[in-house]
């Protein structure tokens, strides 16, 4: 199985191989790694990789928070954790990392770096510090961690779930060629789109159970793809979650009706499910009914909380850019992301003056756009 993808920085590859080899007997590890399918299959290729490095970790936390909590660092503390590995999170920006400055930590992450000055206690490997040609939404997390662990440990035999990383954060087309050899390998039909294959079907029941934001959903998603030797296996471990599926088709399907629609560049789409689907939602319309067009899904359903999922599928506009500058304008709020996909939460008292000001972004862009 070919690579696809090349490591140019050699310094940044031996600073890597330095951090796992400063691992021995008296440390103690944790692995902290998001909860989509990217987030989920980079943890489990992280933990496999280590263990047959005959290092075991200590813990293994997924989260769809971006700080260090002050239950997070109690954990660390009563673990006594020497080295924190986070994937698929920018863990170099998190609120509080400077509190643990007696930790090793490495992000393997796919987000724009968004702290000029990095403690010196934090490695960062992003694929644009690794390959110039490489921008960040061009290659998920997943891939990252298969790559810079092949060049210490054989793992080709996890290709299937960095697989599922890549088709899970939309990097199909990007790299085509190396799904399209593991569909291969395992004997599966290469279709258009490739969440008609069976290895989509999977990716979609890893993201329903993410949607539960439940720790026993997390759990089983680990189990079932670190104890598979294939996705047939990891499939029928997750098969409970497809119940889901219905309500992501009836959203898609009231999409046109229930819109709201500013203009030809702007959608405003309002769910309210006790799922947290507005990540799948957003990026089925907008690959599939309005590449070209700014949708953002807000799901009303959490508390005083809402939800929101950018979507910009053509890159015409910058969703992370706008999602970003929307956590600095209102309090309580967090948001962030890549150009073509972004989320975040706002309070719902503030909706209007989020709709507001993310009509005066993409106007102000369009106007930018044509001068």
């Amino acid at each position: 199985m070919c690579k696809i993808v090349k490591i140019e920085n050699k310094v940044l590859l031996q600073k890597f191989k330095d951090y796992i080899s400063s691992i021995n007997t008296e440390s103690n590890v944790a692995i902290v790694h998001h909860t989509d399918a990217d987030g989920m299959s980079s943890g489990t290729i992280t933990k496999i990789s280590l263990e047959r490095l005959n290092i075991i970790p200590k813990l293994v936390l997924p989260t769809s928070k971006r700080k260090m909590t002050e239950e997070l660092i109690e954990l660390l503390n009563k673990y006594k954790v020497t080295h924190l590995i986070i994937t698929d999170l920018p863990g170099e920006s998190f609120q509080n990392i400077e509190k643990i400055p007696q930790i090793k930590v490495l992000v393997i992450d796919h987000h724009p770096v968004e702290k000029e000055i990095i403690p010196e206690n934090i490695l960062v490997i992003k694929p644009n510090l690794f390959q110039s040609q490489l921008q960040t939404f061009n290659m998920c997390a997943t891939h990252i961690c298969y790559l810079f662990f092949s060049e210490i440990i054989n793992i080709t035999d996890l290709d299937w779930i960095a697989s599922l990383g890549m088709i899970g954060d939309i990097c199909y087309e990007s790299q085509k060629e190396f799904i399209d050899q593991v569909l291969r390998k395992n004997n599966t039909d290469i279709k258009p789109d490739v969440y008609d294959t069976e290895f989509g079907t999977l990716v979609n029941y890893i993201t329903y159970a993410d949607a539960t934001k439940e720790e026993e959903s997390y759990k089983k998603v680990l189990d079932a793809l670190s104890t598979s030797n294939n996705y047939k296996e990891a499939l029928q471990k997750l098969i409970e979650f497809k119940h889901i599926e219905n309500t992501v088709k009836k959203y898609i399907e009231n999409f046109q009706k229930d819109v709201e629609k500013i203009n030809e560049n702007l959608y405003f789409y309002e769910i309210d499910s006790p799922y947290d689907l507005g990540s799948m939602i957003s990026t089925v319309i907008s690959i599939k009914q309005i590449p070209q067009s700014a949708l953002f899904v807000l799901n009303k359903h959490f508390e005083n909380k809402l939800r929101i999922s950018a979507r910009c599928q053509s890159g015409n506009q910058d969703m992370g850019k706008i999602m970003f500058k929307a956590q600095s304008l209102f309090e309580n709020s967090n948001g962030g992301g890549h150009k073509p996909a972004a989320g975040g939460t706002i309070q719902q008292k503030d909706e209007k003056k989020f709709k507001e000001f993310v009509i005066n972004e993409i106007t102000k862009e369009k106007g930018d756009d044509s001068e």
